[in-house]
């Protein structure tokens, strides 16, 4: 294999898809090109990477908390009817059987619906 050390790691970088090693691809190949100290360049790189990395962990861990608070508070709804249809059967039965209740349902499901999709784009976090 006779290719230079900066296409070998372009290639990585391409097949990887990850920003940091393209990123660290760029720097080798600027490095190497303007001649500096390519061993300090590396070095001061392979840090800020490390430092992305360890701050993307630290958001992870500071949401954790609320994106669980966001899956049980999207289960809540659910588990509400089925506590009110297993505790009084039939209350539910004029929501289900009449026009206007089958109109105010759907509308409470489109509205349940909105509110998932809203809450998976707020907890949702793209680093």
């Amino acid at each position: 294999m006779n290719i230079p050390p900066e296409q070998a790691v372009d290639d990585f970088a391409k097949r990887s898809g990850l920003d940091d090693i393209k990123t660290f691809a760029r720097v080798l190949r600027i490095a190497r090109k303007s001649g500096g100290d390519l061993a300090g360049i590396l070095r001061r790189t392979s840090e800020v990477i490390g430092d992305r990395i360890q701050i993307k962990e630290e958001i992870l861990t500071l949401t954790a908390a609320r994106r669980f608070e966001q899956r049980v508070m999207n289960l809540v709804p659910l588990f509400m009817i089925l506590y009110v249809d297993f505790s009084s059967p039939g209350f539910f039965r004029v929501m289900y059987e009449t026009l206007l209740g089958r109109l105010v349902m759907t509308l409470c499901l489109a509205t349940y619906l909105f509110a998932l999709y809203l809450s998976q784009r707020i907890s949702s976090i793209s680093l």
